[in-house]
């Protein structure tokens, strides 16, 4: 997975992990923008915009009681610590660094 955090000019920090035995590429993203989130309350940021092509399901009110349910729950109360944050979709065309900085995750 890759995780990208910029602001509106530059990449502040990046990087990738290798998650084993994911049931899914959802889960995978899940996973991913769990970990941005970390990654931006470690860098004691207030505002923050997720970008990634799996928002629908964290923007979901349905209650899912599967473990990706859990995953997005985790990742809506993780997320609660900051003035502002936005889930928004992006098309994954535009997401291309993220994608790039996971490529050597997946040769480990």
């Amino acid at each position: 997975m890759g995780v990208v955090a910029r602001n509106s000019n530059t990449i502040q920090t990046s990087r990738s992990k290798l998650f084993l035995f994911l049931s899914s590429p959802e889960q995978a993203k899940i996973l991913a923008m769990k970990d941005g989130i970390e990654q931006a309350i470690q860098c004691s940021w207030n505002y923050v915009i997720i970008e990634s092509d799996c928002c629908q399901k964290v923007n979901s009110t349905s209650t899912d009681k599967s473990l990706l349910g859990n995953l997005v729950h985790d990742t809506r109360l993780l997320s609660g610590v900051f003035v502002s944050c936005k889930f928004t979709f992006v098309r994954r065309s535009s997401n291309c660094e993220a994608h790039t900085i996971a490529i050597p995750a997946l040769e480990i």
